[in-house]
């Protein structure tokens, strides 16, 4: 079944577009924390952003997953420097999930507000971070690599091994040691993090918090992948209409046309797949692994099939700095080496339907 929008998620995504039609992502690729942390804040007090897939008890919006499908197709249009997928999808929905009202309590308002970013290392670096008792609390030592956000996050919601099995911690970004990390992706930042007995708030088991929010984070990565789809497709076919090459618009190639049309048919399975990843979330949660993971197929396909083309049909230009095209091939790279290639998620396909 596909998902009809609603009216409240008409109106999110039009906000969010207008609010997002003057950003750069140039403004942030030559800084090493790459959120725009004043255009954050403005996004949460204006928008409410951070708030949309957080439930009405706790000050969000309550729109769920689809809600947050919306706000990261959007966000991946114009490759937008705000941290959208690690603090308001991927560390939200870890905190959320917890189930610990005390601790969403205290977190919360800050990250909704906008004055808190959060982000998740679970990704281990040179020396695998391990968390020992202290009194009442927790020590973490031990390094992790790739954090996304990392250099911007004021706080880190952390894996480490215990004696239990691998958790999840809360850590202040101030009592850890970081660096900046080179990335494929120039508009988003990432840290390598160094922890030497930084104390830490327990939020849970990460085997059981991580299987939780797979399936929003899958089709947050998704709807990105779309977004970012979509506006190459839309800015090859404008570029095509008006490239003029012995002396015709070289959209009128058939060469061009071809390429342009799978790009587009691509992208047409790929927002069927999302929207019935949207429906199934809300209405049929049993079915949200499978169905994140069959949009996460079409979409990363979609993606790095039109990021890709649209480099070609742009030619020369499409290679250049101050090009947009670069960007969002990047973008589509580095997605599909953090959160999965199209095999992955063929896997993961295959995985939900128990073969």
């Amino acid at each position: 079944m596909i998902l009809t929008d609603t009216e409240d998620l008409e109106a999110l995504r039009k906000v969010t577009r207008d609010f997002e039609s003057t950003v750069s992502a140039h403004d942030v690729i030559e800084r090493e924390a790459r959120v725009d942390r004043a255009l954050w804040e403005r996004a949460c007090r204006e928008l409410g952003v951070a708030a949309v897939g957080v439930p009405e008890a706790y000050g969000g919006l309550g729109l769920g997953p689809a809600g947050i499908a919306v706000v990261l197709e959007e966000g991946g249009r114009v490759l937008v420097p705000l941290p959208l997928l690690g603090s308001m999808v991927h560390a939200q929905e870890l905190l959320v999930a917890s189930g610990d009202h005390a601790l969403l309590e205290e977190v919360v308002p800050g990250l909704l507000s906008g004055q808190v970013v959060a982000a998740v290392a679970d990704r281990e670096g040179l020396t695998p971070a391990s968390a020992v008792r202290s009194g009442e609390g927790w020590l973490l030592s031990g390094t992790k690599a790739a954090v996304l956000d990392g250099m911007s996050a004021d706080l880190l919601l952390v894996v480490a091994a215990t004696d239990a099995g691998p958790s999840l911690f809360l850590v202040d970004a101030a009592d850890v040691s970081r660096e900046a990390a080179e990335s494929l992706d120039l508009t988003r930042d990432f840290a390598r993090v160094s922890l030497d007995a930084a104390p830490g708030r327990l939020v849970g088991d990460w085997a059981s918090l991580s299987t939780a929010v797979a399936p929003t984070l899958t089709l947050a990565v998704a709807a990105e992948a779309v977004g970012s789809a979509e506006a190459c497709l839309e800015a090859s076919v404008s570029y095509a209409k008006t490239r003029v090459q012995f002396g015709r618009e070289i959209g009128s190639f058939q060469a061009v046309k071809h390429l342009l049309a799978e790009v587009a048919v691509r992208i047409d399975d790929a927002r069927s797949a999302l929207d019935h990843a949207m429906w199934a979330a809300t209405h049929h949660p049993e079915e949200a692994a499978l169905t994140a993971s069959m949009a996460a197929v079409t979409a990363t396909t979609a993606q790095l099939r039109a990021t890709a083309d649209n480099i070609q049909v742009h030619g020369g230009i499409g290679f250049t700095w101050e090009h947009t095209a670069h960007l969002h091939f990047r973008r589509a790279r580095s997605n599909a080496a953090l959160f999965g290639d199209v095999r992955h998620h063929h896997e993961n396909v295959l995985s939900a339907l128990g073969l």
